[in-house]
């Protein structure tokens, strides 16, 4: 029997339909552009990545989408942008690995990296490489170890700054291998490749691009990849960790957003941001950067982000790496 008007506001409020304001705002978003934040300068791979990107979830989602670089304390700067931003999925993070380095880096982080943020997509890695100068006698990644090891101390690797991801790939590297090499920290990547080219530096975890042009001349010699395994790209190129087991390193970049950004609107960006990484175009255009796609949903990109903070920190506490 149909309910009287008074019958139906006796009812308890838990019975009654309510309209969730999650799915209300999944249901109407994107209203507006949606604003991806590159927390790097223009031109290096996170910022090439949302430009590639760009296209195809404008297409997708019906709205422009804006790339907003906002660099500074190693990736600090944008993220917090970001987790301060509004919960309604109108602001992005685009995020690389210096994401789960930090919070073990920085004694002081302006955001909490898993209270702060909601992963959305894990979308693409890669490997570094392992090169050294030619004058430097060792062509294999033993030949290395046993070179370091009888003379400690002699050799010097070059990074990017203290905290990059090839800082602390040759800081693990030492720590897997015991061995002892000298830290030289560079302003960028661009002043350590050359550092590496003048021999000024014998060693240096590299990144694909800037080896790929300069191992074919003998200007520098790849030794081997960071990844678990041998990639598509180098095939001939063995894994450090075919001599290392366990010894592990990939450049990543994922989407977050805001924490309590629904769950609807989280999900919707995990399956177009993949389906676009997973186009022809785009992937072409990441391959060409060295990486291959890495799909990863929410849950498991948290739980990836999780396990990368563990590892990093552990790193950054026996090499007393961290920085103000």
């Amino acid at each position: 029997m149909p309910l009287t008007r008074r019958a139906t506001l006796a009812l308890p409020l838990a019975s009654l339909p309510v309209a969730l304001p999650s799915q209300t705002k999944a249901a109407d978003w994107p209203g507006r552009p949606v604003r991806i934040v590159v927390p790097f300068t223009p031109g290096g791979p996170v910022d090439i990545i949302a430009r590639v990107l760009a296209p195809k979830l404008e297409s997708a989602w019906g709205q422009p989408i804006v790339i907003e670089n906002r660099p500074g304390g190693g990736g600090n700067v944008g993220s917090v942008a970001v987790a301060r931003a509004a919960p309604d999925g109108h602001t992005l993070l685009l995020c690389a690995s210096s994401h789960a380095i930090n919070p073990g880096l920085y004694r002081n982080m302006p955001f909490d990296t898993t209270k702060d943020f909601a992963p959305c997509a894990l979308l693409t890695s890669g490997a570094f490489i392992l090169v050294v100068h030619p004058s430097l006698p060792v062509r294999t990644v033993r030949d290395l170890i046993a070179y370091a090891r009888a003379h400690p101390g002699v050799i010097n690797y070059a990074s990017a700054g203290s905290g990059s991801g090839n800082h602390l790939a040759g800081e693990l590297f030492k720590q897997m291998a015991g061995v002892d090499m000298v830290h030289i920290p560079f302003p960028g990547a661009a002043p350590a490749n050359t550092a590496v080219l003048s021999g000024q530096a014998k060693v240096m975890f590299n990144n694909m691009i800037s080896a790929a042009q300069h191992m074919p001349d003998g200007s520098m010699i790849g030794l081997a990849v960071t990844t678990p395994s041998r990639i598509k790209a180098l095939p001939d190129l063995p894994a450090i960790a075919e001599v290392l087991p366990g010894f592990e390193v990939s450049a990543w970049y994922g989407l977050l957003a805001p924490a309590g950004t629904p769950t609807p609107i989280v999900d919707q960006i995990y399956r177009t941001a993949t389906s676009a990484v997973a186009d022809p175009a785009v992937g072409g255009r990441i391959t060409g950067l060295g990486l291959e796609p890495a799909p990863m949903g929410p849950e498991q990109f948290s739980r990836f982000i999780t396990v990368e903070m563990e590892k990093w920190a552990r790193v950054i506490e026996v090499a007393k790496a961290q920085v103000d």
